[in-house]
């Protein structure tokens, strides 16, 4: 039996991760069954090898330790909370944190291969394009009834994701997908691929989140100096073309991601023309910014505590008159001084580690593809808490964990040099 076991259930397992990635654009309970499908057929897959003791091992925990870390410190942060119902909320939304890096650096090396990891980038990709799709039908239904255009764009288009995360999922998946052009022989598998890229760069535009095109920018670079360190000029020069071609045409066709561009950099440069009863999301996010800053200074060290942060902001926008902030319970749209105002220095410390291994590890490995996915989160972070929520935490910790997971084996999501 078990040399038929060991392939079925290595079969199963992996399944399960790929439909973990599907998935992870669906959020909500779709995603959260299937991770703990997942999960529970984790417990009993270790039962069939040493995946608990491989843990435990010197070189597996370099690995995985700088991951979970975080997560232990928001579990200490409960020591000295006074919100401690809040707290455990919290913990239970940043659960992947934990079990994602446990769960990959359990798996031998040999399972964790290129394909795999491939495939799972490959069915998130197609999670993030059924996702569009639907937004999309549901635009044109908005649009049929309302015969209003803004049906297409931003919030009114991203109703079943916020804006900023939907587009950073659609910037990597189109990531991805370019790495991936050029490889196959067959015209049709290119041509699919370039349709399915420039619908993502597409939907991109049309949630006209500032941070989306930010992001779609790092998967356009990341994507050149991929074929560029494989020495595929002519594609490089194609590529070049592509970009400034629709962004001239995105330019015209869609002022409306372009003009929350310039406002908001008018108001970055026009700094003494803020004013605290705007509706305006980078004038909000200013206000915000300073707040949390004076907050933090305030609890340097160690923070209010996992389960205190949003009634200490609070009470912050109301003195401030940040009317806006308060009546939305809004948190600190940016994970560093989120984390910092929970746990102190010490929290933004083992947040900064969670990304800086990786981030050495990329770099020596120079996985490309690894280190895409590292600048559009760190990115990312900057303009929202996307540790706070799930749709944030899974995506960030799902692939930062299974990227780790096959580096620390040897074994890189990137193509073999030519």
């Amino acid at each position: 039996m078990k040399p038929f076991i060991s392939p079925v259930k290595d079969h199963v397992l992996k399944w399960l991760i790929w439909l973990v990635a599907f998935t992870i654009p669906f959020k909500g309970p779709v995603s959260v069954y299937a991770i703990i499908l997942l999960l529970l057929y984790w417990l009993y897959y270790l039962g069939f090898g040493s995946g608990w003791g491989r843990i435990a091992q010197k070189e597996y925990m370099k690995g995985w330790v700088p991951l979970v870390l975080l997560y232990m410190l928001y579990l200490a942060g409960m020591l000295y909370t006074g919100n401690p119902g809040e707290g455990w909320f919290s913990l239970q939304v940043k659960l992947p944190m934990l079990l994602f890096p446990l769960f990959f650096f359990s798996l031998e090396s040999s399972f964790i291969n290129i394909k795999l990891l491939k495939t799972a980038g490959g069915f998130f990709a197609a999670g993030t394009v059924f996702i569009s799709v639907i937004l999309l039908v549901r635009a044109f239904v908005c649009f049929r009834e309302q015969h209003d255009p803004l049906c297409f764009f931003y919030s009114n288009l991203s109703w079943y994701h916020h804006a900023s995360y939907f587009s950073m999922y659609c910037s990597f998946s189109a990531g991805l997908l370019g790495m991936d052009a050029g490889r196959e022989s067959k015209r049709a598998h290119n041509l699919y691929r370039f349709i399915l890229i420039l619908f993502l760069m597409t939907m991109v535009l049309l949630l006209s989140s500032k941070a989306g095109l930010g992001s779609l920018g790092i998967t356009a670079v990341a994507v050149l100096a991929h074929h560029v360190m494989r020495r595929h000029y002519l594609q490089v020069l194609s590529e070049v073309i592509f970009l400034v071609s629709f962004a001239a045409v995105a330019w015209h066709v869609f002022p409306v991601a372009f003009n929350r561009m310039s406002q908001a950099m008018d108001t970055v440069t026009q700094d003494e023309a803020l004013t605290r009863d705007t509706a305006e999301s980078t004038t909000i996010r200013i206000h915000i910014w300073r707040t949390a800053l004076g907050l933090f200074r305030e609890h340097p060290l160690i923070g209010v505590g996992t389960g205190d942060t949003r009634t200490e902001l609070g009470k912050k926008y109301r003195q401030q008159g940040l009317d806006n902030a308060f009546t939305n319970h809004l948190n600190a749209h940016n994970q560093y001084l989120q984390t910092g105002i929970t746990l102190g220095i010490t929290g933004l410390a083992g947040l900064l580690l969670m990304l800086a291994v990786p981030l050495i590890r990329a770099v020596q490995s120079r996985d490309i593809a690894f280190l895409m996915f590292l600048l559009i989160t760190g990115f990312n972070l900057m303009a929202e808490s996307m540790l706070e929520t799930q749709a944030g935490v899974v995506f960030i910790t799902f692939f930062n964990s299974i990227f780790l997971a096959s580096n620390g084996s040897g074994v890189v999501i990137r193509h073999e040099a030519p």
